[in-house]
């Protein structure tokens, strides 16, 4: 009898799942294997679109899949953990055929799931063709086994069994039924039996963190060196595992369908009549529609605890996923598709060495004289440990923001005192700037890694002295920074610079005026940029020495181990700033800034009152403007040149152009495409100054933010009141996304209030033949009015500008008006006609700033109700 702690041997099982291509199936599936001792389940017949592979919320499992379309020939791999460190690679041969292969020592045990076509009737008639097709599709099928059989020694050949009750006309097993097989592992490494079971959750129990700490609190007697800070590591590490607490993961299934699960296995050993097996099929039909009312409660649940609490729905998402999805398939530079472990740590190695390698020689100017820098005080660390989010992961060190935060009496004056010898010696203990670096997939091709980006997942003790240092110099590079960047400042935001393109547009269409915008893209801006230039840029705006040192000696000592296959790969950085670091931001727009400083622009861009704007910049998202195609050859020339020389570089593919005249502009011999609209800091900007483009987006982002909490919005047992704050949380946000930049024509507020009250009758769960009134809806919902709640994001924008100290683009712009006559004709509904008429006046920046934001806002509510009365 196999005995599953044996170590060394391995329980290798087949299924055909008939259809495994929705969650509910697949948490059917999870749950039916508990108790069942299996290593590793070869799949069949899954219909689960793509090729990829999922860490299982639901169970210990890694879910290998391989199927890119809805064919009914897609397999793939159950592994359980008990496995999973010893698989070196998943691949899909052919849409019926895929391969796991799972090493031991110097030998690999290859396993192969095969899908074999159906067996067709063998009546006469238009049948005998669909026939003649199977066997091809088994010759086929056969003939790639042979070949790939053939290539590992192990010849497809041989006699085999031919009970009638295991195979078919083609020798081929046709039973639909768990087979398990008990093997022996090549290997000498032994395999240690983990039950398998939910993934474990924990929480700190604060009273006794809080009395662990105060009993043993730590002691940095030498906080220049690695062990004052591996001492504090260890003591914090102690108090929370003496505070952890198990949480038991809330089942999705409830015990009513565990039950239900129950009484189907029994009923299957019992189809000995036509009415059993009838019996059975609709009883099989109930549990899969109680499995996916499971789903849905659950997930409502989820949603309604996190309404509740006033959380945000980020952990909601998280706990609700069916899994994690894993990398094991990337693209090399050769153009060959790698799946190994081994290939795909070089693969990921080799592109970013090359990419973190320093490609520009930038000699560090060294200060005259080393200004040294007060001490940090404990009322900063603690006002930086406030300001940390919760909830957010943790480094190699596994220290969270919620341990420092709990125990913050005991370890902010600790953390003090290490802080300040960190500064005094320019130096950090070993391994706390260390960073695990992750990789997310952002869009288009999956192969291409190009298409993920790092993040590092720092520690927090490291990102909380960062977060302090970022406080002392960010008013230095703030005071530094022209107010053509809005990045990561404060009192700036990207509604500037929308308004300031919408604002421009609009005079260049109502005047005629020549307008050239050129969206530039940088490649990887943040991990390119050269780290010595990053210094020369932050010193010569004012920022002390002793920090740069500092922040030199984290930059050159620290390492960066990215993940893969769960196995961390070091990768030497040379150049770029620290993803996921709170100073990068501050660090790279004052490099950015240093580029511009380098550019002699002030007499190019379009002449606004006397102003030259020349660009607008949101961090790395840079707009470059100008009057004529030449002007504009010339800036981007220069822009070009002056990057390259601090390491960054202009993706050619992605930077657009949109102009009111033809125009070629090209940069490095490849012309920039033209555009009709472009997304510009997540509006679409067209030259033609029509928002009922942009609206329908902005519906359609609404209507997307609507179905992915469709179950808990449209219930009828959840009650309104969350409703209600759900839909003001998530789906009007998402409505009214730049609404502060919009001419609120009347079909733009008809087609936003249509949308609203389409989504009120779903929540209410009335349709328009029952003829409810809108202000019926909108007293059963009493959700906040979204034409109403644009109206007043849109005057207290304006409001707002007009009492702004800080001379913005989006001022000036509003109050320019071009030294040239206006062409004959009604112009199109302007952003400011609103104000003028409900002011009775052209200069309504002097009557909003006359005015309390409340009286504004009563103005504005007035003039609404009216243009809606006419």
């Amino acid at each position: 009898m196999f005995q599953p702690k044996e170590a060394g041997r391995l329980a290798i099982g087949t299924l055909n799942v008939r259809r495994l291509s929705s969650t509910d199936r697949l948490v059917e599936l999870q749950q039916e294997l508990r108790g069942i001792n299996i290593d590793v389940l070869a799949l069949t017949e899954l219909r689960w679109r793509g090729t990829g592979c999922l860490d299982l919320s639901d169970s210990e499992f890694r879910f290998y899949h391989a199927d890119d379309s809805q064919d009914v020939s897609g397999t793939g791999f159950l592994d359980s953990r008990r496995t999973q460190p010893f698989v070196e690679a998943f691949n899909k041969m052919t849409p019926r055929i895929s391969k796991l292969d799972l090493k031991f020592g110097r030998q690999v045990l290859r396993l192969y799931a095969v899908y074999a076509p159906p067996t067709t009737s063998t009546s006469r008639g238009a049948e005998d063709d669909d026939e003649e097709d199977a066997e091809e599709d088994y010759e086929s099928l056969l003939e790639t086994l042979r070949s790939e059989l053939g290539r590992t020694g192990c010849p497809l050949t041989g006699a085999r069994r031919t009970s009638a009750t295991a195979l078919g006309s083609h020798n081929a097993c046709s039973d639909h039924r768990l087979v398990r097989a008990i093997i022996q592992t090549p290997g000498r490494e032994a395999l240690h039996h983990e039950e398998k079971k939910p993934k474990e959750r924990h929480r700190l129990n604060r009273d006794l963190y809080r009395m662990a700490l105060n009993i043993a609190p730590p002691v940095s007697a030498s906080p220049t060196t690695s062990s004052g800070y591996a001492n504090l590591a260890k003591i914090i590490h102690e108090a929370a595992e003496f505070a952890r607490e198990d949480v038991r993961r809330e089942p999705r299934l409830s015990p009513n369908t565990e039950d239900l699960l129950k009484q189907r296995r029994v009923l299957k050993n019992r189809r000995s009549t036509a009415t059993d097996r009838i019996a059975f099929t609709e009883f099989n039909k109930m549990v899969r529609r109680e499995i996916r009312k499971d789903l849905v409660k659950h997930h409502q649940r989820l949603v309604e605890e996190a309404v509740e609490s006033n959380r945000g729905l980020r952990t909601v998402r998280r706990e609700a996923a069916t899994g994690r999805r894993r990398l094991i398939r990337l693209r090399d530079n050769d153009g060959n598709v790698c799946t190994t472990t081994t290939d795909l740590q070089r693969t990921v190695k080799d592109f970013y060495e090359t990419l973190y390698s320093s490609t520009v020689r930038v000699e560090f100017n060294e200060p005259e004289s080393a200004d040294e820098c007060p001490v940090l005080l404990q009322s900063e660390v603690e006002e930086a440990l406030r300001k940390m989010k919760n909830r957010t992961a943790p480094g190699i060190d596994n220290i969270t923001v919620e341990m420092m935060k709990l125990g913050k009496d005991v370890l902010v004056p600790e953390l003090t005192k290490l802080f300040n010898a960190c500064l005094q010696t320019s130096s950090m203990p070993k391994k706390m700037g260390d960073s695990s670096t992750i990789l997310l997939f952002k869009k288009d091709d999956p192969l291409d890694l190009q298409n993920y980006r790092p993040i590092s997942l720092l520690s927090c003790v490291y990102k909380l002295l960062t977060k302090v240092l970022n406080q002392r110099i960010e008013r230095v590079l703030d005071s530094e920074q022209p107010v053509e960047q809005a990045g990561f400042r404060k009192n700036f935001s990207t509604t500037d610079h929308l308004h300031a393109v919408n604002e421009l547009v609009e005079r260049s269409r109502e005047y005629r005026l020549p307008l050239f915008i050129l969206f530039v893209d940088y490649e990887k801006a943040f991990d390119s940029v050269e780290t010595n230039a990053v210094w020369n840029a932050i010193q010569q705006q004012g920022v002390p020495a002793q920090i740069i040192k500092l922040l030199q000696k984290i930059y050159s000592e620290a390492r960066s181990l990215i993940n893969i296959a769960d196995r961390l790969v070091p990768i030497e950085i040379r150049r770029g700033v620290r993803q996921g670091d709170t100073i990068s931001p501050k660090l790279f727009t004052a490099t950015l800034e240093h580029v511009f400083r380098q550019l002699q622009w002030d007499d190019v861009g379009i002449n606004i009152n006397g102003s030259r704007l020349s660009n607008l910049r949101f961090a790395d998202d840079v707009a470059l403007i100008a009057d004529n195609a030449q002007e504009l050859q010339k800036m981007l020339d220069e822009l070009d040149e002056a990057s390259r020389r601090f390491g960054l570089k202009i993706n050619a593919r992605k930077t657009k152009m949109m102009t009111t005249e033809e125009a070629t502009i090209l940069l490095n011999g490849r012309e920039i495409d033209q555009v009709e609209f472009f997304i510009y800091l997540g509006q679409e900007v067209r030259l033609l100054r029509d928002h009922s483009r942009e609206i329908s987006r902005r519906v359609q982002s609404g209507w997307n933010a609507f179905r992915q909490h469709k179950d808990f919005l449209t219930s009828r047992t959840v009650n309104m009141r969350w409703k209600r704050r759900l839909f003001n949380m998530c789906v009007l946000p998402a409505m009214l996304y730049g609404s502060e930049t919009w001419s609120l024509t009347k079909s733009a507020r008809k087609k936003l209030a249509t949308a609203q009250r389409r989504m009120e009758r779903r929540m209410i769960g009335v349709r328009l033949l029952d003829r409810r009134t809108n202000n019926w809806l909108r007293g059963v919902t009493k959700v906040m009015d979204i034409t109403e709640a644009a109206m007043k994001r849109k005057w207290t924008y304006a409001w707002k500008m007009a009492h702004d100290d800080e001379m913005k683009w989006s001022r000036k712009i509003a109050e320019w008006r071009p030294p040239t006559r206006r062409p004959l004709g009604r112009p199109r509904t302007r952003w400011r006609d609103e104000f003028k008429k409900a002011t009775r006046s052209h200069t309504w920046q002097t009557h909003a700033r006359r005015m309390q934001l409340h009286q504004w806002l009563e103005m504005g509510s007035a003039n609404c109700n009216n243009s809606d009365s006419e």
